[in-house]
């Protein structure tokens, strides 16, 4: 399980009702809580670290963002909002990288400055105006050749799925949530009512976006697409934090304002810095120049090895497939299609919840069959 789940235990995991009552059972929720428990008390920093070979986007994400994004010892309280944030910045990191800015600053601790503000005011696009252009070059190409080789019935289907999951969310609310299905699951039951509508808002933005078209993708405007579709994803995180009573992703990210930089030494074209955000120790990192542009050192020197295995990830998730492939892929959306039709026509929650377990189950088959 290790290389699926990854080293953070953050993961969800599925499995059978039944299977929850054995030995192996607990013998694995045993494990699984070990590392939990250290990913909710250690270090961010050494987190970020233990991640980067394993998701090559923290390489950006550690310097950036993820030290002003978590407190030690309250990481597991409030993972979805911390996770929304990291996964809007670091799917625009892997794939959208390209936007080019008119003025860069002058020295790097400037450029951390530029960044945390801009971010603070939901204005990802500032992160892309820091990169040198050479980095923008090596992924600009990205989204053009994955949106070349991707499948365009199947990519449509996906999204016309999500579209039906949508309405079935919006229509069916009252039905999940009293069910013993949802009952079963150790969630808060009053936040996650609260919390609904901007979940379902975030689907929305995405499903309105860009994202839903591969001619849209293959000619995306970098600079509109961070300002337009990844702030407004942003903002509605920003809304669904004030529904928790900690209110921490806001107040995680009103911290950007209050970051602290300054020189310590520059010599051999290298300038240190050290960086103060509020609630965790400063931290030292040295900045060198690509394409006049001030970068962490340590990115400079693991850039052409990540983005390389970004782009043989790429490619592999959108190579071609045969016209066989295509068939059984579409099949089995359309199959998961009679289900949601299924589930739009339910009346109530005896019978809306063995059809969504048969939903389940299948999408669990899907995923199984991958390998």
């Amino acid at each position: 399980m290790g290389e699926v789940v990854g080293p953070v235990a953050y993961s969800s995991l599925i499995c059978r009702w039944e299977w929850l009552e054995t030995e192996d059972a607990k013998r694995f929720s045993d494990a699984y809580r070990a590392p939990r428990e250290r990913v909710s008390t250690a270090d961010p920093e050494k987190i970020a670290k233990t991640e980067v070979d394993f998701s090559p986007f923290n390489l950006i994400l550690h310097y950036l963002i993820n030290q002003t994004y978590f407190k030690k010892g309250q990481g597991m309280k409030n993972i979805f909002f911390n996770r929304t944030i990291i996964l809007i910045l670091s799917i625009v990191v892997i794939v959208f990288i390209s936007g080019c800015s008119k003025s860069a600053a002058t020295t790097p601790d400037k450029v951390v400055d530029t960044v945390a503000q801009g971010l603070s005011k939901n204005q990802p696009q500032v992160l892309w105006n820091a990169l040198p252009e050479s980095y923008q070059k090596d992924v600009n190409e990205l989204p053009s050749d994955f949106a070349a080789k991707m499948d365009k019935d199947i990519w449509n289907k996906t999204f016309e799925l999500i579209q039906k999951i949508i309405t079935i969310l919006k229509t069916k609310k009252e039905l999940i949530l009293t069910g013993d299905m949802v009952n079963k699951v150790p969630f808060d039951k009053k936040q996650m009512s609260e919390s609904w509508g901007s979940f379902v808002a975030i689907l929305e933005i995405i499903v309105k976006s860009e994202l839903a078209d591969l001619d849209k993708i293959r000619k995306l405007s970098i600079e509109k697409f961070l300002a337009g579709t990844v702030s407004s994803l942003m903002k509605k995180a920003s809304e669904v934090s004030k529904l928790e009573k900690e209110n921490k992703y806001n107040k995680e990210l009103d911290k950007l304002i209050r970051i602290k930089t300054s020189i310590i030494k520059t010599e051999n074209e290298e300038t240190t810095i050290k960086i103060e955000v509020p609630d965790k120790e400063p931290e030292v990192v040295v900045f060198i120049k690509v394409d006049n542009k001030w970068i962490p050192k340590d990115l400079a020197g693991q850039w052409k090895e990540k983005i390389s295995e970004i782009k043989n990830e790429l490619s592999e998730a959108s190579e071609k497939i045969t016209v066989e492939e295509k068939q059984k892929a579409l099949g089995m959306m359309k199959s998961f299609d009679g289900i949601l039709d299924q589930i739009l026509a339910a009346k109530t929650k005896e019978d809306l919840e063995p059809i969504i377990g048969q939903g389940i189950g299948m999408l669990f088959g899907i995923f199984l069959s991958k390998d």
